[in-house]
């Protein structure tokens, strides 16, 4: 685990890591129906998904 995963509560991290289930569960019926329309193509990446507490880490917005 990366982030500040060691800072958070227990209960934090079940939640951070009911959430990453949910869109690895959502990735894959997603490529799989990519599959279903293109067999012939073959998609390759990856995904990061780092919890950072927002006091230690703020936002910075860059002006438009």
């Amino acid at each position: 685990m990366s982030g500040d995963w060691e800072k958070l509560t227990k209960e934090q991290q079940k939640d951070v890591d009911a959430v990453r289930d949910r869109m690895g569960r959502h990735f894959i019926a997603e490529i799989e129906a990519f599959y279903v329309q293109h067999p012939e193509l073959r998609l390759t990446g990856g995904v990061t998904c780092d919890v950072l507490i927002r006091a230690d880490h703020p936002v910075e917005m860059m002006p438009l």
